[in-house]
């Protein structure tokens, strides 16, 4: 609800979905629910994975362009002589198959039968404008397959529509359920009411070449595809030179643009990433450069905001050069202000212009474990996008005795508390008892959660701040 200069006030997750469900509870309130649905993307995705949620619950719910690289000079149009053609992939036969995910949600969530899963699809069609098929043709979600190596795609009916084979989905997994980073996913990207599948994953054919952006149809024809490009960069005096291939990845309608953008990581094997924005048709807007690796990101909503942000996650290895750390890092940047060429102003040294997109940007402390066991540092996102605050899982990439720290924080970057797991809490009294740690863990709790560091746009401060704006690089 917005009342002239005030600041938006959210409802909260059972109010919205009494309301998806047609309750007399809030009857008399759902003009007023409606249009701060309109108004709000927070509380929208709650709505819409609330309406997801109930839908399976009750049942119901271009030839190919490539483009092999860009322009070295500062242009990021395509050229006309690398789009050619290719023949769509062959159908891989398959059978039905529920995923697990269903029942542990379905186990998560009270069943609520005031109105069948129709009826709340044909509420969120009329609120949201979506454009669904009928009969489950299209795709809906896509699932790993470890044990059989595959990419699998379901319909709204949770049938398996189709397959991709890789040798790579194990890995892929893995980097997803220690990052949550997205590697596949379904989405609507021409506007036409048909869903594609867009993935990174490495196929059998990409071996020697390296992981390519892919977009599928609903009949496993691959409409649109981004290979490897080999880029020369310069980073405070060291020279970079090497294919970048493609990592995690979101789909979102930004607000300066009525059609889909593609957003993804890429990386060389090294420290220099980027964050490309494309167009649904794979045409490059901009790239965001930043010195250390971009391992996640998910669209999210900012208190008051009815506009769509972009959450980030990874490493920032700037300090490396001198001999620091590498730490975490988590950002929120705006994702339409990512054009052309230009880079993170937490990372300066590439020589280009300072991005405009950073609007928050924080750096995670060391605890004392990990500062005696020395291993690069992790971090990855674990709330569900319907949580009001954000749950980073902190941890490093030893495979042995790991420990881990939950930071819970505000989505505008206020740490509200810090917790450890159950075997840190062991591990921290061993390491206090053998006199290898001095801190008590509350100690060193209270420690991290005011040691966070917050970029202002020039320097770092451990008080609070957005990214304030900096003088840019000529």
């Amino acid at each position: 609800m917005k009342g002239g200069g005030e600041r938006l006030i959210h409802y909260d997750e059972h109010t919205i979905e009494l309301f998806l469900l047609g309750s007399e509870k809030v009857l008399s309130q759902h003009a007023e629910i409606e249009q701060h649905l309109k108004d709000c993307f927070s509380c929208r995705e709650i709505a819409e994975e609330l309406a997801q949620f109930h839908g399976m619950l009750n049942g119901s719910q271009p030839q190919l362009k490539e483009h092999v690289e860009i322009e070295r000079a500062n242009s990021l149009e395509l050229r006309p002589e690398y789009v050619r053609l290719r023949n769509s992939a062959p159908l891989i036969p398959v059978i039905r198959s529920i995923p697990s995910r269903f029942w542990r949600a379905a186990k998560q969530r009270p069943i609520v039968t005031t109105c069948s899963g129709i009826a709340v699809l044909a509420l969120v069609i009329t609120l949201f404008r979506v454009t669904t098929s009928t009969g489950g043709s299209e795709p809906a979600y896509t699932r790993m397959n470890e044990s059989q190596g595959t990419l699998e795609v379901y319909n709204q009916k949770d049938d398996k529509m189709w397959q991709l084979p890789s040798n790579f989905v194990k890995a892929t997994k893995h980097v997803e359920e220690t990052t949550s980073a997205t590697f596949a996913c379904v989405s609507d990207i021409y506007g036409n009411g048909h869903t594609e599948v867009i993935t990174t994953l490495m196929l059998p054919s990409e071996d020697q070449t390296g992981s390519t952006l892919k977009v599928y149809d609903a009949e496993r024809t691959l409409t649109g595809q981004l290979l490897p490009q080999v880029l020369s960069v310069n980073y405070k005096g060291a020279h970079y030179e090497s294919p970048y291939v493609y990592e995690s990845l979101a789909v979102e309608t930004l607000a300066d643009s009525k059609a889909k953008n593609i957003l993804v990581a890429a990386n060389n094997g090294r420290s220099p990433w980027f964050l490309l924005r494309l167009n649904a048709q794979l045409k490059p807007i901009g790239r965001y450069w930043h010195f250390g690796g971009i391992f996640g990101m998910r669209p999210i909503g900012l208190p008051g905001s009815g506009t769509k942000e972009l959450l980030v996650w990874g490493v920032d290895q700037d300090g490396a050069l001198e001999k620091e750390s590498t730490r975490a890092f988590a950002a929120i940047l705006d994702p339409t202000k990512i054009e052309g060429d230009k880079e993170a102003s937490a990372t300066k040294g590439f020589g280009i212009p300072t991005s405009e997109a950073d609007a928050y940007y924080i750096r995670f402390p060391e605890s004392d474990i990990q500062k005696l066991l020395g291993a690069r540092p992790r971090v990855g996102l674990f709330s569900s996008p319907r949580e009001s605050n954000l749950r980073f899982v902190f941890t490093s990439e030893t495979k042995d005795n790991q420990p881990q720290f939950d930071f819970f924080i505000s989505r505008d970057f206020h740490v509200l508390d810090v917790k450890p797991s159950s075997a840190t809490i062991a591990m921290h009294a061993e390491l206090r008892k053998k006199g290898k740690i001095k801190s008590t863990l509350e100690e060193d709790l209270k420690e991290l959660g005011r040691s966070v560091q917050y970029w202002n746009g020039v320097s770092w401060s451990y008080e609070w701040t957005s990214v304030k704006a900096a003088p840019a690089v000529k």
